[in-house]
């Protein structure tokens, strides 16, 4: 009788040894299975939002041109020699002579978050080249706001034109 319980003893020494050795692996390895169910969560999550993405990338080409117009309408860098040669260009087409072409006020921020550069532009030229001018102002894919406008009589059919305008980036 003795062995018998001597066997069962050891017996039993040895489940809850295995059980206490055991455990504490059995728990480790359901933590490691509950990260893996948590990265997979993230990558099906990662993966559909890239598709998300690659949609609205999608979407957006069938819109290339009308960007491309918006883009040079509000350019990232405000270029002022761009600019500048653009009025330049522009006052020549219409044959007006640029007298002085500047920036009258540095770059600053509005509430939207685009910034405004304020630029004055001085020429003189005839009255149909004047309003010439002024019309591909209005029809330029850049964005003017024209803040102050003078017109003034000179010698027989010259007239002097002083505008100050505002144009933006963002």
């Amino acid at each position: 009788m003795n062995r018998i319980i001597i066997i069962i003893i050891c017996f039993l020494s040895v489940v809850l040894m295995g059980l206490f050795m055991l455990y504490p692996k059995y728990q480790e390895l359901m933590l490691w299975q509950s990260q893996i169910k948590e990265k997979e969560k993230e990558i099906q999550f990662r993966g559909n939002y890239l598709d998300e993405l690659a949609g609205a990338s999608n979407a957006l080409k069938q819109y290339e041109r009308q960007l491309a117009i918006i883009d040079s309408a509000l350019p990232e860098e405000p270029s002022l020699p761009t600019l500048f040669d653009f009025i330049q260009k522009t006052g020549a087409q219409s044959g007006l002579v640029i007298q002085n072409l500047g920036v009258t006020s540095p770059k600053s921020e509005n509430e939207k978050g685009l910034e405004e550069i304020s630029i004055s532009v001085g020429t003189s030229g005839s009255y149909e080249a004047i309003k010439e001018f002024l019309v591909i102002l209005e029809k330029s894919a850049r964005i003017f706001d024209i803040t102050s406008f003078s017109v003034r009589v000179g010698e027989g059919t010259i007239f002097s034109l002083s505008l100050t305008a505002k144009t933006y980036s963002y």
